[in-house]
């Protein structure tokens, strides 16, 4: 809760003292990119990990490092439930959870492009971590999987890094930035809120 005060107040003196941004963050992305279930903010999480890089707040090399292993390790765990999930009654009730024609959509990437669905589905929220999970349900290869989530997460990553630094570097905005960032954490936690409002409803609804 201090972190967030801290960012909301938008004192990035503070922020940059802090040694648990990173790792909030990390922890955060891996949760997301792992499990279907949990409706986190991957996309702007990373876009704010961009603007904190701009801003000098958080070190580059660890950044990449850190957020890079999460999002593709979280991958290959999605992968694997995948294949020991099959048949079970969770993977039966899995469209009950998720936004309607996620599952559809991340379906049809798979069977259009196979592995290069993962480069697509990496900008879809949901379907990120419903590729990876059907690939594991339908037993595709876990070696060209593994080079397929790493380096579509390297794309991924880098890109909406270099948004959110560009975009807090801009000279229009620069006087912005403070406001910059407590709109994006206020836009995360919206998007977050109604995601987690989404799921129970159409859980309940199922019932």
């Amino acid at each position: 809760m201090e972190i967030l005060t801290t960012l909301v107040s938008g004192d990035f003196d503070a922020i940059q003292s802090s040694k648990y941004l990173l790792i909030i963050l990390t922890v955060i992305l891996f949760l997301e990119s792992a499990f279907v279930f949990l409706p986190l903010p991957g996309d702007s999480l990373v876009i704010f990990a961009g603007g904190m890089l701009a801003l000098g707040v958080l070190p580059i090399a660890e950044t990449m490092l850190y957020l890079g292993s999460a999002a593709s390790i979280g991958g290959l765990i999605a992968y694997w439930q995948g294949r020991y999930l099959r048949g079970t009654r969770f993977h039966d009730h899995l469209e009950a959870i998720l936004p309607e024609g996620s599952l559809n959509r991340a379906k049809g990437l798979l069977l259009k492009y196979g592995f290069l669905s993962l480069f697509v589905s990496r900008f879809i929220p949901f379907v990120r971590v419903l590729t990876p999970m059907l690939m594991g349900v339908n037993k595709l290869s876990a070696i060209k999987m593994f080079f397929s989530n790493l380096s579509s997460t390297l794309l991924w990553m880098a890109t909406l890094l270099l948004v959110g630094k560009f975009t807090m570097l801009n000279p229009v905005l620069e006087s912005y930035q403070a406001i910059l960032i407590k709109g994006l954490i206020g836009f995360s936690l919206t998007l977050m809120l109604i995601a987690t409002f989404g799921i129970i409803l159409r859980y309940i609804n199922r019932r």
